[in-house]
């Protein structure tokens, strides 16, 4: 579950199956995503929310306000990698297509932190840090889940978009969990995969030791 995961490089592969309220542009600045509006107090305490209507999950479940509340609220009580995002929430409710989120104090840069996965609303949140192991929800993002081997492996197929633009031109992912990061670093180093987390690759020991142009992805 990517608002439960305590791993930094969890959050970033799995991102590619969900959508956030907000995404950082190439100026990092953010953009509208799942929220089509945003209306903030003149103190910076309330922020009204309000959810893009035509938003759908993978399954075919229309996305709702309800849905954005429930992720907030299991970030925040997960401890997870991302939970520092919503860690001045102190209240969130829903009503129609708005989610109300109050802050303990102002933060500049609040919206910027709405760049975290909202994830289906099915059960509690209690049920879901319960059931974190093995349950991996339903997300809006653009490549959506065809097979999950626990602990082993995560196929992703490419979603059909209406924009054909903006459809991913690979079509099928195919993310691996090995024991360790000198697995991990082996597999790409013997071409036995072609990405790695940048958390994972440490791409100061590459350039260092000029040992594989792999790298170069993440410089372009």
């Amino acid at each position: 579950n990517p608002l439960i995961t305590k791993s930094l490089p969890n959050t970033e592969i799995l991102s590619i199956m969900y959508d956030s309220l907000f995404k950082l542009g190439d100026d990092l600045y953010p953009e509208y995503s799942l929220c089509e509006n945003v209306e903030v107090s003149g103190d910076g305490l309330i922020y009204k929310l309000k959810i893009r209507d035509e938003a759908v999950f993978h399954s075919g479940e229309k996305l709702t306000a309800e849905d954005v509340s429930h992720s907030i609220s299991l970030l925040k009580a997960s401890g997870g990698a991302l939970s520092s995002k919503v860690k001045n929430v102190s209240a969130v409710s829903h009503s129609g297509n708005t989610v109300t989120v109050t802050l303990d104090a102002p933060v500049f840069n609040f919206i910027s932190n709405l760049t975290f996965p909202i994830i289906n609303s099915k059960g509690s949140v209690e049920s879901a840090i319960n059931s974190a192991i093995d349950y991996l929800p339903d997300g809006t993002g653009i490549y959506k889940l065809t097979n999950y081997k626990f602990n082993k492996t995560l196929l992703l197929t490419a979603v059909d978009l209406e924009d054909s633009d903006k459809t991913p031109y690979i079509k099928d992912v195919k993310i691996e969990i090995v024991k360790n990061r000198q697995t991990a670093i082996s597999s790409l180093e013997n071409g036995l995969c072609d990405v790695l987390s940048p958390h994972v690759a440490k791409e100061g020991e590459y350039l260092k030791n000029q040992i594989i142009k792999e790298v170069e992805i993440w410089k372009r």
